[in-house]
């Protein structure tokens, strides 16, 4: 037997001592060779370290996948993402031809909050209404992080109509979320707007321009926005 902490059963080194051994009689045993000995360890050492080596990088590398994919505060697709993944559903609907809606959500009023309380407060805002809209959306649609005060959610297979229901699914949510944590006199308002595929655009990166323009025309006393895309009321 071998004083190894495996007992003598699981790795290589003491399995190679193990098919040295030779019996004289009854439990008395000899040792084999040190110098295979020497090389067994050797060996089981290496192997070990290119197994050390290999789940480093592994880690590593889905480390820099998320990094590179994701907002880091809110675990949402970063904005990168959201062409890409854009650009990847539009091509999906064009196979299909399914409809496909790009819903774009601005918290106005989140700026302003970082500025008056600070980074931090202004951090916890933006993960509570991320957590909110992980939440509330379907598995298969997308949620992004697109810039300081907006976030946005890709809805595959879904058209104008259906888009509308989850819109205003989000926008309830999100304000009472909001409502909880900060009360009923918060100054935020969640404004919605939509961009549909095919009615509105064909291209990704015209769903985008219809989308972040519909928000940034005048806002309704209720909080929602009319734009070149469907308005959520």
């Amino acid at each position: 037997m071998t004083n190894h902490s495996c007992g003598g059963k699981t790795c290589a080194f003491c399995r190679a001592l193990d098919r040295h051994w030779e019996k004289r009689s009854g439990d008395v045993r000899i040792k084999p060779d040190e110098q295979l000995v020497k090389r067994s360890w050797e060996v089981q050492s290496a192997n070990q370290l290119e197994f050390t080596k290999a789940s480093l990088a592994s880690r590593n590398l889905e480390e820099m996948e998320v990094y590179v994919l994701l907002d880091k505060l809110t675990g949402l697709y970063n904005s990168r993402s959201l062409e890409r993944e854009l650009r990847q559903e539009v091509q999906r609907a064009q196979r299909t031809k399914k409809p496909l809606t790009l819903c774009m959500i601005a918290i106005k009023g989140l700026d302003d909050y970082s500025k008056t309380n600070g980074s931090l407060a202004g951090d916890s805002l933006l993960a509570l209404v991320a957590s909110t809209l992980k939440r509330t959306i379907r598995e298969i649609d997308i949620g992004c992080k697109y810039s300081s005060e907006r976030f946005a959610v890709i809805l595959p297979e879904t058209n104008q109509d259906g888009a509308h229901i989850a819109a205003a699914r989000y926008r309830r949510t999100i304000y009472a979320s909001l409502s909880n944590a900060y009360g009923t006199n918060h100054p935020f308002t969640v404004s919605i707007a939509l961009a549909s595929y095919p009615v509105n655009a064909r291209k990704a990166e015209e769903l985008l321009d219809q989308a972040s323009k519909a928000l940034s025309y005048t806002m309704l006393q209720d909080g929602s926005f009319i734009g070149q895309a469907a308005a959520v009321v």
